[in-house]
């Protein structure tokens, strides 16, 4: 639904800015909606894949120098890339950015397209929030970046004041992490109802209730 009524964003292939981080190395060197990037380190860029390429797979901490047109005046600057968490598939991976980001555009698609754009946004976000609850675990994310009610009820606040769109997509996003942790096999909840279920049928018999009982207060404890 959101992708049909809004559209699909459509990345330019040219290395055209289309937004600056404030206070990012590219908002620091000067860098603004609409410049296009036009070399590093002297060599041409034409596509905004190279740009990547050579930010990323520059390993060292050495500035580079980035050369961009705006109008018809060129302008260049130094920038020292700096590392952050993006997602790579199943993953969480640390890759150099200069904090600016493409200058997509929205594009109208048909309802076919739209669901096959709205399949891949699930897919995005499912990543998205098993990544999230792997790092937690596992300590790579603080445990003080978990929302609870308050912080739901704020940001669905916040989307609400700046349109319904934004509020049905919080909405969804929202049903995605709640779908997700439903399905943990943690007892109390439908993914540790599953794990009694798997085992009571392999077993063929009921488990005793007191056990049952136990094991879903640690769960409810653990939650």
């Amino acid at each position: 639904l959101l992708s049909f009524h809004l559209g699909v964003l459509v990345p330019n292939e040219k290395p055209l800015v289309g937004g600056v981080r404030e206070g990012s190395p590219a908002y620091k060197a000067g860098l603004k909606e609409g410049d296009l990037i036009i070399s590093i380190d002297g060599k041409k860029i034409s596509t905004w894949e190279e740009m990547t390429n050579i930010i990323r797979g520059h390993t060292s901490d050495t500035p580079q120098i980035i050369e961009w047109m705006r109008g018809d005046k060129i302008f260049s600057a130094e920038v020292v890339s700096i590392k952050e968490k993006v997602l790579d598939g199943w993953t969480m991976k640390k890759a150099k950015v200069i904090g600016i980001i493409n200058a997509s555009t929205l594009q109208k698609v048909n309802i076919f397209d739209s669901i096959k754009d709205g399949f891949a946004r699930v897919g995005y976000f499912t990543r998205l929030v098993f990544v999230s609850v792997k790092m937690i675990i596992t300590g790579e994310e603080s445990v003080k970046s978990i929302g609870g009610p308050i912080i739901i009820a704020k940001l669905a606040g916040e989307s609400a004041k700046s349109g319904i769109w934004n509020l049905l997509a919080f909405m969804a996003f929202l049903s995605l992490n709640l779908g997700f942790l439903n399905i943990l096999p943690i007892p109390v909840l439908d993914g540790g109802h599953l794990i009694f279920i798997s085992i009571e049928g392999i077993a063929r018999k009921p488990l005793p209730a007191k056990f049952k009982s136990i094991v879903q207060q640690i769960g409810m404890a653990f939650l």
